[in-house]
């Protein structure tokens, strides 16, 4: 195909432009609506099945820890101890969090709660656990807790439990050494008591069974001097008996405080670490790209570098340093401290118990001096004096405990206490903007990848992005149509029309198709100004797009002019002219050429004035070696002396060789395609073979245009093909296949 005014393939650009979107979006409508209505299908189907999630709040503040501030000897005046502590929250967060408070808030809460939790299947603490989420307020000593769960009253039940036990825990270990020293002091007292009954009932029995009313005046001395020593001795054992308990909890309490400080360091050793290979990439970044590296910037890295390097050493080993950080470990400190305390003044107790222990050994050798009977005398009244003073010391310190207990008050405080739950999943108004964005998002999405992904031609706009000339539109024919109906439309032929006027198509198509045919009339005459084309071939890819009927209206309207115009159906493997003309397809074309038959009788006169016919006729054993044939081609060169025009309706061209063989027998060829049918592989490979045959392609119809789609139709109806014809060859086929 040599002729320069051959159309070239050019490489696809891909569809751009609005219209080109518009026009997908109308045309997979339905794909739209499917997509879009499955999409929300799902996200309601999604909704309906998700389980509701409410969330309610509470805010607490963290006071300072002030349960140590000040220490209790049981039996000696109150001394200051350490200062108060600062709050640590993340002590505090640790515990809140801890599966012990969750167990804690369990059994506070009443039986209808812990029922509907089972039924939910949250009633093990760590389920309990998991609808619990805790932060700290930056730069204050404020704790956010929120609970999650599926019911408005229960999440604010639930956070309202979680704030109670945890304040009631915080008073608990607030008053835990007070208490500790009050119980010690109450047990302590009650033995005293009994001490004290005993005591004076043996004094008075011995006193009735000697007759003897009192003991004498140095006895008496003697006896207070005892007394005050033996008050101070049991003073000092009962000091250091509470001194050890307060020990004891104080120790128990630093094994608990140091776990919770080893997950902080933990904590903030790790994020130290991922700081310092932040520094450690932008450094290795700034010196490819060539920074200097004695630039101040790598100099600025360089410092934060090592400072975090440092405050990593003081946190992973606190005791090679002075300065202790994070606040955990100043805590532990300052519980070491006091244990260190009292471990000094538990010593202190127990020498002050061994002196006055020999001390009262000293005047027991003194009583052993007096007769029997004023000595029993005065060792029983010196038991009553002793346990009296005792007795009465044990009970204002009993007093003083209570009242520094009820003194205590816990380092937590509720600042806002649960409200309304607020309804946070699912979230109907968010969730559904997601969807309607999603759903569109999907629907276009889906809709242009299939489109992309589609090789079929939908509009002539893809034709001629794919270097085709486009010489007319054809609108998509009335369902129900016969052929001379057809032909009527094409030749616009009122007493035709009139036949049978229920299956003729309404009059706006009838405009349509009339002026579509003669578009294609108009634009083959410019198409073929330069060489004109008085023997055109009508062709297409594959069946069924439409060529058929193309080629017999053709031939109508070209007959409409005036010109003497002979349609040839060569289509001589499913002949469909005689069909469409109801008529007998013999005599023919083959029996014409090769059996002897006139041509004069072979050919039939068409309904249209000037249109002739030749029909397929008999058909042959091999159809392509009949197109070869001399017969043929004499014959083909006769008819085109004695026509003006003479089309040929042949076989598809990807179904045999006869449509190249024929193409290089006429001056033309034009190709048929229907849209929505046609694919654009199946045309580029057909350019190939008629490239090949050395056919001269005059352009394409686009046949099976939708009226209601049919933007581009109206722009093929009113622009001739010399406003967008591009003459070029058609070498470059096979780079669209």
């Amino acid at each position: 195909m040599d002729n320069p005014n051959n159309p070239q393939l050019a490489t696809d650009p891909g569809p751009t432009g609005l219209r080109y979107y518009l026009d997908v979006l109308t045309r997979r409508a339905w794909l739209i609506a499917a997509v879009f209505a499955g999409v929300l299908l799902v996200v309601f189907a999604g909704l309906s099945s998700q389980r509701p999630e409410y969330r309610a709040g509470t805010t607490l503040i963290v006071g300072p820890d002030d349960h140590s501030a000040t220490r209790i000897n049981i039996l000696a005046r109150e001394t200051q101890s350490l200062a108060s502590r600062a709050p640590n929250l993340a002590n505090h967060i640790e515990l809140l969090r801890s599966r012990a408070m969750a167990e804690r808030v369990l059994s506070c809460l009443p039986e209808t709660t812990r029922a509907r939790l089972t039924a939910l299947g949250l009633n093990r603490p760590e389920r309990v656990q998991t609808l619990l989420a805790v932060r700290p307020v930056r730069d204050a000593d404020i704790i956010q807790l929120t609970v999650k769960a599926p019911g408005a009253e229960l999440a604010t039940i639930l956070a309202a439990a979680y704030a109670d036990a945890y304040r009631e825990y915080s008073q608990t270990r607030s008053r835990a050494d007070i208490t500790a020293m009050r119980s010690f002091v109450e047990l302590q007292l009650t033995a005293v008591a009994a001490r004290l009954d005993t005591a004076e009932a043996a004094l008075e029995n011995y006193k009735r069974s000697h007759s003897i009313t009192d003991v004498q005046q140095e006895t008496r001395a003697l006896i207070e001097r005892q007394t005050q020593l033996l008050a101070r001795h049991h003073q000092a054992a009962a000091e250091r008996a509470g001194l050890q308990q307060k020990l004891d909890l104080l120790s128990r309490l630093a094994t608990a405080n140091s776990q919770l400080q080893t997950r902080n360091v933990a904590a903030i050793a790790e994020n130290l670490k991922g700081e310092h290979r932040q520094v450690e990439l932008q450094r290795a970044a700034l010196l490819a790209a060539g920074y200097d590296t004695s630039g101040a910037r790598l100099r600025r890295l360089l410092d934060r570098q090592s400072a975090i390097e440092t405050r990593l050493a003081t946190v992973e080993h606190p005791a090679s340093h002075v300065a202790l950080d994070p606040p955990a470990l100043v805590d532990d400190s300052q519980v070491a401290g006091e244990i260190h305390a009292l471990r000094a003044e538990l010593a202190r107790a127990g020498q002050v118990e061994t002196v006055l222990s020999s001390q009262t050994a000293g005047y027991e050798r003194e009583l052993e001096r007096l007769p029997s009977r004023e000595r029993a005398l005065a060792r029983l009244t010196r038991d009553v004096e002793v346990n009296r003073q005792v007795h009465a010391l044990l009970a204002q310190r009993r007093e003083e405990a209570r009242i520094q207990e009820a003194g205590r008050i816990a380092s937590i405080g509720i600042v806002d206490p649960a409200g309304s739950a607020v309804r946070t999943r699912p979230n109907l108004r968010n969730n559904l903007l997601a969807a309607l964005v999603l759903a569109l998002a999907l629907s276009a999405g889906t809709v242009l990848t299939v489109d992309r992904l589609d090789t079929r031609v939908q509009q002539p706009e893809d034709l001629e992005r794919q270097g085709f000339s486009v010489l007319a539109s054809v609108p998509q024919l009335a369902t129900g149509s016969i052929p001379h109906e057809l032909l009527a439309l094409a030749s616009h032929d009122p007493q035709s029309t009139a036949q049978d006027p229920r299956t003729l198509p309404s009059h706006s198509s009838l405009d349509s198709v009339v002026e579509a045919f003669r578009v294609l009339r108009t634009n083959i005459r410019f198409a073929s100004a330069g060489a004109e084309a008085r023997t055109l071939l009508v062709t297409s890819s594959e069946p069924g797009e439409g060529k058929t009927l193309i080629a017999a209206n053709l031939a109508a309207v070209l007959a409409q002019t005036g010109k003497r115009t002979l349609l040839v159906d060569a289509d001589l493997r499913r002949p469909r002219q005689h069909t469409l003309f109801r008529a007998r397809k013999k005599p023919g074309l083959t029996d014409a050429a090769l059996l002897g038959t006139p041509v004069e009788q072979a050919i039939r006169p068409g309904p249209v004035p000037l249109l002739s016919l030749l029909f397929a006729g008999t058909l042959p054993p091999s159809p392509v070696d009949f197109l070869n044939s001399e017969p043929f081609i004499r014959l083909l060169h006769r008819l085109r002396d004695d026509y003006d025009y003479v089309i040929v309706d042949s076989p598809p061209v990807l179904v045999s060789a006869d449509a190249a063989v024929l193409s290089s027998e006429t001056d033309g060829v034009l190709l048929v395609a229907r849209m929505g049918r046609a694919d654009r592989r199946g045309l580029a490979e057909t350019y190939k073979i008629l490239d090949r045959a050395g056919a001269r392609l005059i352009g394409l119809v686009a046949n099976d245009i939708k009226l209601h789609h049919a933007r581009g139709y109206y722009r093929y109806r009113y622009r001739y093909y010399h406003s967008h014809y591009r003459p070029a060859t058609i070498a470059t086929a096979a780079t669209n296949a």
